[in-house]
């Protein structure tokens, strides 16, 4: 095995004979992910700041107010409730990561270096969120999952990272949604 340099993923020799996950880039990271400990909190306060900044600028009257009637989704089976969540915690970052770091960060890497391919990672994230109000965060933590992606140089960083930074805002959205 050839010697990799910070941040690159081992895929060209190594996982070429090793099956599909290695070749999406969930290879055994290079660092440990214990440093999650404390990547998780830092881009969630970072992303906290930003997003107490970004909604206190946009939404100065608040959140606009609810239908009272209640919509449909309170209807909803709990077992489809519950798909829609792990979805939306689990399966979708893993997509956006797939997209964004091992497809667009490492496809700019040799053509923007380190710095452009990690910035234009972070802006490719604000644009699949376009809530005006969520941009801004959306940055912050796809900031922090294609810094977390370079430093590990395995996509299971990122990918836990990310369902992390998305579970809080879930979580929060389902509390809004689901108030009497």
């Amino acid at each position: 095995m050839t010697e990799h340099t910070l941040g690159t993923l081992p895929h060209d020799d190594a996982a070429a004979g090793r099956g599909l996950a290695a070749r999406l880039g969930l290879v055994t990271p290079q660092r440990s992910l214990h440093h999650l400990w404390w990547e998780v909190p830092l881009a969630l306060l970072a992303q906290g700041l930003v997003l107490a900044v970004s909604a206190s600028v946009l939404l100065p009257e608040g959140v606009p107010a609810r239908d009272p009637a209640g919509p449909a989704y309170r209807e909803m089976p709990c077992g489809v409730f519950v798909l829609g969540v792990v979805l939306i915690v689990v399966a979708i970052p893993l997509l956006q990561e797939l997209l964004l770091r091992r497809g667009l960060l490492d496809w700019l890497l040799p053509r923007t270096g380190a710095p452009g391919a990690v910035a234009l990672s972070a802006a490719a994230t604000a644009l699949l969120h376009p809530v005006p109000v969520l941009m801004l965060p959306a940055a912050v933590g796809g900031l922090a999952c294609a810094l977390s992606y370079r430093w590990h140089a395995s996509l299971w960083a990122p990918w836990i990272l990310h369902a992390a930074l998305t579970a809080p805002l879930a979580g929060a959205t389902l509390v809004v949604l689901l108030a009497p």
